[in-house]
């Protein structure tokens, strides 16, 4: 989502549900249009940054193919191929236009802002759909779940010194190494109550 938005998506709490409604129809109308049958989607909105910074995002965990019910029963499974980088530009620019012309619509934005936010070449959207877990690896399954549904903060990344009287935050690592944020008490509890 680009940062503009950000600030509206944290004003209205409808908003971020908006925009997983979207995308899971997006999600779902490109893979229909490879196989017939209903894919399996499970989405998470995520409020925050590595950084307990606001960063609204959605996670989205997604069969790689559809389902349709059996003549027993059953599932029955119909793989389809990832997006290509076109049809995920495609993907993206249809989410994108969607999006801010449904959040123009419930007066989520101003029309201004709208107007805007199309008109930009580089719109700040994007989609991510490089990790795969095959569908015997439950230990990798299990670990994306866990990232995607994870609290914005993590206990085991935050110490309190005592001496200095400042809160010591490790970020995500990024470039092999990660950086301790250093703030004070009051400027941690303003971060974290953003993110609340």
């Amino acid at each position: 989502m680009p940062k503009r938005l950000r600030w509206y998506l944290n004003r209205r709490p409808d908003l971020p549900g908006e925009l997983s409604r979207v995308f899971a129809k997006e999600i779902e109308r490109f893979l229909r249009s490879k196989a017939d049958g209903a894919p399996i989607q499970l989405h998470f909105v995520q409020r925050f940054g590595g950084e307990l910074n606001l960063h609204i995002h959605i996670h989205a965990v997604v069969s790689d193919g559809v389902f349709n019910p059996g003549n027993n029963g059953k599932l029955s499974y119909t793989p389809v191929c990832g997006a290509t980088e076109a049809e995920l530009a495609a993907i993206t620019e249809t989410v994108r236009r969607k999006v801010i012309r449904r959040f123009r619509r419930i007066g989520g934005i101003c029309e201004e802002a709208a107007e805007q936010l199309l008109s930009w070449k580089n719109s700040g959207f994007s989609i991510h759909e490089k990790v795969r877990i095959e569908a015997d690896d439950k230990e990798g399954r299990g670990h994306l779940l866990y990232y995607c549904a994870r609290p914005a903060l993590s206990q085991a990344r935050l110490v309190y010194s005592a001496k200095s009287k400042t809160v010591l935050y490790r970020t995500d690592a990024r470039g092999g190494r990660s950086e301790l944020l250093t703030m004070s008490s009051l400027e941690f509890l303003r971060r974290w109550g953003l993110l609340m």
